[in-house]
């Protein structure tokens, strides 16, 4: 019995003993806070702020340009907008004899282009001779002049290239655009479209575009580039954009209301970007991009030129049925069972001649 109590006792003692020597080892909450700033002091004071900013510095050297300093490149494009702005507020005359100008502004690659207003001139429109009457219209044009201006990361700034926009009583949009484009020339530099498109309110539209080049602090016309580009777009997803044109029917036109000249022809041709910087519209990715616009040769029914109000329906259908094969001849005679002497009950719209002229040219290539 007094064996067993024994026993008990020791196995008490024995449990006390540890939890005090527990007690005394266990670190304090105070201690361990001032062990952690020890041991962050002990870091900071190891690691210079070089050091630290080193892995930063490697990785901004790896980002291309564009995200390198794009700050700059974007605020160009504000300022630009800004002095614009206030230019055009500050026009003797008011402001109401300004149609103020639609400017595409483009930011990317390291650089800007934009257009800045260098000056504009009012002119007085009270009347205008329409006929052998005299209109009181009671407005006035202006003329615009500006230059392309071309600001880098590093806020240097070029102006080059200057133009004119001329805004009279009938211009209902007078617009630049600028897109930037593939670095086709391989100088590290993308190549800039740019396009012009003014519509009168009775006059015939006019559109222009250039694909431009910056070389020696000068800009130039991109030699492999076609001409009559209405887009870009990268329609083979190879990373290398693409130009859309009309085609060979670019010069086509229908008359409208008024009697002036309108494009009529679809944008369905693609000048394929090829890696030697030049361009090619009879390739497969070329043909592939017509084939989404024309997946089939249609059939030939000239109904809706009766009334004249589906015209871009009708050259579309025309042209698609050229590449498809149709002869001239074929569309000729289709279109003369639609359009007969009385057809378009004098609709200035309906039935008119240009169906034939499309028909008469002979497309790029033949689908399959």
């Amino acid at each position: 019995m007094k064996s067993r109590v024994l026993v008990v006792v020791l196995s008490l003692v024995g449990l006390l003993i540890i939890a005090l020597v527990l007690r005394a080892t266990r670190p304090t909450e105070d201690s361990t806070a001032d062990a952690g700033d020890a041991e962050v002091d002990a870091i900071e004071g190891s690691t210079s702020d070089a050091e630290l900013a080193a892995p930063l510095d490697a990785l901004d050297a790896s980002l291309p340009e564009i995200d390198a300093a794009p700050d700059a490149t974007l605020s160009a494009c504000a300022t630009l907008a800004a002095d614009n702005d206030e230019r055009l507020a500050k026009v003797d005359g008011g402001a109401d004899c300004v149609k103020a100008p639609q400017i595409d502004c483009m930011s990317g690659h390291g650089v800007s282009w934009g257009y800045r207003i260098s000056s504009v001139v009012v002119k007085d429109d009270n009347t205008v001779k329409k006929g052998s009457a005299d209109w009181d219209l009671n407005k006035c044009s202006s003329k615009v002049q500006l230059e392309l201006v071309r600001a880098d990361a590093d806020g240097g700034v070029s102006a080059m290239r200057p133009s004119t926009l001329e805004y009279t009583w009938d211009t209902d949009e007078n617009r630049i655009s600028l897109v930037a484009l593939s670095d086709y020339d391989g100088d590290g530099e993308p190549e800039l479209l740019r396009m012009t498109l003014v519509r009168m309110h009775e006059g015939s539209p006019r559109h222009s575009s250039q694909v431009l080049t910056f070389k020696n602090n000068a800009l130039s016309n991109y030699a492999k580039a076609p001409s009559d580009i209405w887009r870009a777009d990268d329609v083979d997803d190879d990373g290398r954009v693409d130009l859309i044109t009309r085609g060979p029917y670019e010069r086509v036109a229908m008359k409208n209301v008024f009697g002036a000249d309108s494009p009529v022809s679809p944008q369905i041709f693609a000048q394929h970007s090829i890696k030697d910087g030049s361009f090619s519209g009879v390739d497969d990715a070329a043909k592939a991009f017509t084939k989404l616009a024309c997946p089939s040769k249609p059939t030939l029914d000239f109904a809706d030129a009766t009334d004249g109000s589906k015209s871009e329906d009708v050259a579309k259908m025309v042209v698609c049925a050229r590449v498809w094969g149709a002869s001239e001849q074929d569309i000729i005679v289709a279109w003369k069972s639609s359009c007969g002497p009385d057809a378009g009950g004098g609709n200035p719209l309906a039935c008119q001649p240009w169906p034939k002229q499309l028909a008469a040219i002979a497309p790029p290539f033949v689908l399959k």
